[in-house]
């Protein structure tokens, strides 16, 4: 899921707040690059005021390559954090809580079958 939108994936495994963060920073990145590539086609060759071509070159390559690596890295952190999930579900999916009462005594526990 976060292949597709960078933060899905992290709201499928109830992490809200790396969903929140990455989908903030993957959309910031990309905004920067869109936005400076836009840039680049209107700014003047070169100044000494404001911004120059060659400077909204830099920082859309410099955004764009940060929103690539954050993809990936955001990827990859999923990877862990699906693994904790499956198994969090699993162990809940075969723990259960036996009540035992005898004459004699009375014992409760906790099994899991795996």
């Amino acid at each position: 899921m976060s292949a597709i939108i960078p933060g899905a994936g992290q709201f499928y495994v109830h992490n809200y707040w790396k969903g929140i963060m990455d989908f903030s920073i993957e959309s910031t990145l990309i905004g920067i690059t869109a936005f400076s590539l836009h840039k680049t086609k209107t700014a003047p060759e070169d100044t000494d005021e404001g911004w120059s071509k060659e400077d909204y070159t830099i920082l859309a390559v410099s955004c764009g390559m940060g929103a690539l690596a954050y993809y990936v890295f955001q990827l990859w952190r999923l990877n862990d954090d699906v693994a904790v999930y499956n198994y969090r579900a699993a162990f809940l999916k075969s723990t259960s809580l036996q009540l035992n009462l005898n004459e004699s005594h009375c014992t409760l526990a906790l099994v899991t079958r795996f």
